[in-house]
């Protein structure tokens, strides 16, 4: 087997806390009716969540809040099991090979830190259709890629896996269905107004025959391979807004250089707002009045300037 098929879930590292085996967890609900006696391998994991306080609470104050919960020790049977829940993951008879016939669909999802996805196929399973995985496939982001907004996390997403699986896509003899949860997607590669990023990705896109389909986040199983422990941000990283690292840039520690420090904070400011187009800034600052694009020749002012420009050379003023 290839191993970069599975690669993607047997570098996933044990869960350290509450909330990293929730996210294993997740993953392994999505596909458990195809994992045999998945509540005696799972047994010694789920009971992890049992103990104290209602875990799933902590789990959500710890998303929402980012305060990073108490580890607990992993017991050698709670090793063993994610261990075996992991090799049923990328084991028949739940991982499926490839076949050129059957219609496909690619599941990605994006996180702050890691993007994520699934390639499924149409198998029958006692006389029933299932989607089952081919292949996974996770990444970390980049500095660079963790500073894009959510939607373009979410776009990158499935530019990237479309790319790594490339050689299953392209020429795909059914259109792929391509699963996202951020709507706005769903008409991206008819939207006319595009960046020049989205522009490239939308480039790489078109050698493919896709749908884009929204599917909401809780039934998207490539949401786990977006969180993967490995894949957190240490805790004291931190991502600053552009407006923020200007205010940082200009923290220069001295009284003598505030009142130049706040003078050009505001103005590194107003160059991160939405700029109007050229023309327009034309007519309402340089210009008053004027018309770029008609034949009058502006204000009284701006003509009896022309006028006194005319006569010196011998024109006419129209």
């Amino acid at each position: 087997m290839d191993p970069e098929r599975i690669r993607a879930v047997e570098e996933w590292l044990p869960p350290q806390d509450v909330h990293q085996l929730q996210v294993f967890l997740g993953f392994a609900n999505f596909i458990r009716r195809f994992i045999k006696n998945y509540l005696q391998i799972a047994a010694p994991l789920l009971n992890l969540l049992k103990t104290g306080k209602n875990k799933k609470e902590i789990g959500v104050k710890v998303q929402q809040t980012n305060v990073v919960p108490p580890p607990f020790p992993l017991s050698e049977t709670a090793l063993e099991a994610f261990k075996a829940l992991k090799e049923a993951f990328t084991s028949a008879p739940l991982l499926r090979y490839f076949d050129e016939n059957k219609p496909m669909r690619v599941e990605t999802d994006a996180s702050a830190f890691a993007i994520g996805g699934i390639l499924t196929q149409q198998f029958e399973i006692n006389g029933h259709l299932h989607w089952l995985p081919v292949t996974y496939y996770s990444k970390k982001l980049l500095d660079t890629e963790t500073r894009y907004g959510t939607g373009e996390q979410e776009l990158f997403a499935i530019v990237e896996a479309m790319h790594h699986w490339r050689h299953y896509c392209r020429g795909a003899r059914h259109p792929i269905v391509v699963l996202t949860d951020h709507a706005n997607l769903v008409c991206f590669m008819t939207t006319p107004n595009l960046t020049r990023r989205q522009l490239k990705w939308a480039e790489k896109l078109a050698e493919y025959d896709f749908n884009v389909t929204y599917r909401e986040g809780k039934k998207n199983p490539a949401d786990g391979l977006s969180r993967r422990p490995d894949f957190v941000l240490p805790k004291a990283y931190t991502t600053l807004s552009a407006a923020e690292t200007v205010r940082h840039s200009f923290h220069l520690g001295s009284n003598d250089y505030k009142p130049v420090q706040e003078k050009l904070y505001t103005l590194a400011v107003m160059t991160l707002r939405p700029r109007r187009p050229v023309r327009q800034v034309r007519q309402e600052d340089v210009v008053p009045n004027i018309n770029m694009d008609g034949g009058t020749t502006g204000t009284p002012a701006v003509r009896n300037l022309s006028a006194r420009e005319a006569s010196r050379n011998g024109d006419a003023v129209v």
